[in-house]
C-alpha cells in the first residue's frame, strides 16, 4: 500500500489452510497441542463462512 493510505481498522478471519499444512501436522509426534492444531485444520475448512462475512460487512459499514 502507498504511505498515503491510512488503515482504519483490522479484521482476521480463519481461512482455509493447504493440505500440505495438516499433512505437516499429522507428522508430528502425538500431543494435545498436534491434536488442537488438526482440529484447528479441520474448523478451517469451512471458513471464509457467511458469519465471517456478515461481520466484515458491519465492521465496513460502522467504519463509514
Amino acid at each position: 500500500m502507498p504511505d498515503s493510505c491510512e488503515i482504519v481498522g483490522t479484521f482476521m478471519c480463519q481461512g482455509k489452510m493447504p493440505d500440505v499444512v495438516r499433512e505437516r501436522y499429522a507428522a508430528m509426534e502425538p500431543s494435545p497441542k498436534r491434536d488442537m492444531m488438526l482440529e484447528n485444520f479441520q474448523k478451517a475448512l469451512a471458513h471464509p463462512n457467511e458469519d465471517d462475512l456478515t461481520a466484515l460487512t458491519k465492521l465496513v459499514q460502522d467504519l463509514a
